[in-house]
């Protein structure tokens, strides 16, 4: 509890904690929580055991953990509060409860214009499951004036209403069923290694294409979802052009239809993050300005604190990326001078994987300009600050290049070190790409300890494996991140390394 009462007080914007204090005091009185809050939100981290200590002081007679809960409880109200007042779907769910309070105590009228108001507001954004309720309730209504007064036609009409919500709520669980499906078991193998790997997921894929074929009509849910699927598919086989191909349909639909995004845009960012992700798998580097500027237009005042470290975060990996892949490295070590405070502020708050992303290509930055030290500070903040999940392949990537490094330091104990615990960690459960094994071979071989007849022999061994893994675009996904191969060829004196 405490550990999540002080992450949920610091995502909090200055508005959110004004909008707080306001509530507190129309409550009256003296109030722990209250005092607890500004305890919490005045220090930068927390010494839990002092802070106790601090607020025994304040209230020697009161509950340290029901005050927590209290502040908790009275944290969400206002939040939500917030949320429903810049969320029309959470405005419509609060009216439906008040027109069911209002039909128990006996004012059908009243409840049943608000009835119609939601009604109209569910078709409008394409609120299915509200669509579903409100007819639920306006039946429940007409049984309570006596059926014998309602027409039958009218009857069946607002049943078969219900009837065509229940359809959509199937099409749209339906697609979202088949998409996390299919990321289960992508994140469970770690990705598609092999044509017959690939083939594995034929049912999923043909399940889902199908199911865009049905006669029913199409929602803007079940649109998105059949683009996530496709785009998440094309992108794990492989083929980058056609999911950047996707990913770009799904902006424009999105783009198309703004009354969707929700209250912050979450999908839509993730959207923005598909296509970014994409160019730089495809080398499109000249189309990477474009959608930073569309992400930068999501940090908005506007949207929670939250949301907004997210887009900032997000801006700033891409924009890292971008100078990376222009070779621009004075430029890039420049701009994360510039930020480095925003991403010190940020970055607690965010995803792991987002963490993990960005961190990485700062580290890719540091390496690039040959400052190993900086480099590897930040590539271990990324084991320091999550448990890694090497089924991710950013995570798996993270791990190769904090060993890369180790090895460039010359560290070579605790490269063994390393290089155990990291065998120990994925115990045969995480499979490991031709490319990430030939790394491993050649950390152990240390080519620079060899003599230059051993690496004219062991060079023999390496270079066909080399041209096989080249030709193989399941091998490749990695290689947007850094250049193992070129990093394994300067090793035995052919070509640069490159990220």
């Amino acid at each position: 509890m405490k550990k999540n009462l002080h992450q949920i007080i610091k995502s909090m914007s200055s508005g959110e904690k004004r909008a707080f204090a306001l509530n507190c005091k129309k409550q009256g009185g003296k109030k722990s929580y209250y005092d607890l809050f500004y305890l919490i939100n005045s220090k930068s981290t927390v010494d839990w055991k002092a802070l106790i200590e601090e607020f025994h002081v304040l209230h020697p007679n009161k509950s340290f953990n029901n005050s927590c809960q209290y502040l908790m409880k009275n944290i969400l109200d206002t939040l939500v509060g917030i949320k429903s007042e810049h969320n029309p779907q959470f405005q419509s769910y609060q009216e439906l409860m008040r027109a069911d309070v209002l039909f128990e105590r006996s004012l059908p009228k009243e409840g049943y214009r608000k009835i119609k108001k939601i009604q109209s507001i569910s078709e409008d954004l394409q609120d299915h499951g509200l669509g579903y309720l409100s007819s639920r309730l306006e039946i429940n209504y007409l049984k309570a004036l006596g059926l014998g007064e309602v027409d039958e036609k009218h009857l069946i009409s607002i049943h078969n209403k219900a009837k065509n919500s229940l359809k959509m709520l199937r099409q749209i669980n339906e697609h979202h069923s088949l998409y996390e499906l299919l990321q289960h078991r992508l994140t469970i193998k770690g990705g598609v290694f092999s044509e017959n790997e690939k083939k594995k997921l034929d049912d999923l894929v043909l399940s889902e294409l199908s199911l865009m074929t049905l006669g029913l009509r199409k929602s803007f849910e079940s649109q998105s979802v059949h683009l996530l699927f496709q785009s998440y598919y094309f992108t794990n086989i492989g083929n980058n052009k056609l999911a950047l191909k996707i990913f770009k349909e799904l902006n424009d639909l999105f783009e198309n239809n703004k009354k969707f995004w929700g209250y912050p845009p979450i999908d839509y960012l993730s959207t923005l993050e598909g296509i970014l992700n994409s160019l730089r798998s495809i080398n499109g580097h000249s189309e990477i300005p474009y959608y930073l500027n569309k992400l930068n237009l999501l940090d908005n005042s506007d949207y929670p604190e939250h949301f907004c470290r997210s887009v900032k975060l997000n801006y700033i990996n891409y924009r890292l990326v971008f100078l990376l892949k222009n070779q621009n490295l004075n430029e890039s070590i420049e701009y994360i001078d510039i930020v480095n405070n925003e991403i010190i502020d940020s970055i607690p708050f965010v995803s792991a994987s987002l963490q993990c992303e960005l961190l990485l290509n700062i580290s890719l930055t540091y390496f690039q300009a040959n400052d190993l030290k900086k480099s590897y500070n930040y590539i271990s903040q990324i084991f320091f600050n999550t448990k890694p999940n090497y089924s991710i392949t950013t995570f798996k990537t993270a791990k190769f290049i904090a060993l890369i490094i180790i090895y460039e330091r010359k560290q070579l104990d605790y490269l063994e070190y390393e290089l155990r615990a990291f065998k120990r960690a994925i115990n045969n459960k995480i499979k490991l790409t031709k490319l990430e094994k030939l790394v491993l071979k050649v950390l152990l071989a240390d080519p620079d300890s060899n003599s230059v007849p051993k690496n004219q022999s062991l060079w023999k061994f390496i270079l066909p494996k080399m041209e096989n893994i080249e030709k193989d675009k399941f091998e490749t996904k990695s290689l947007k991140y850094f250049d193992f191969i070129a990093w394994i060829k300067s090793h035995f004196g052919v070509d640069s390394i490159a990220c």
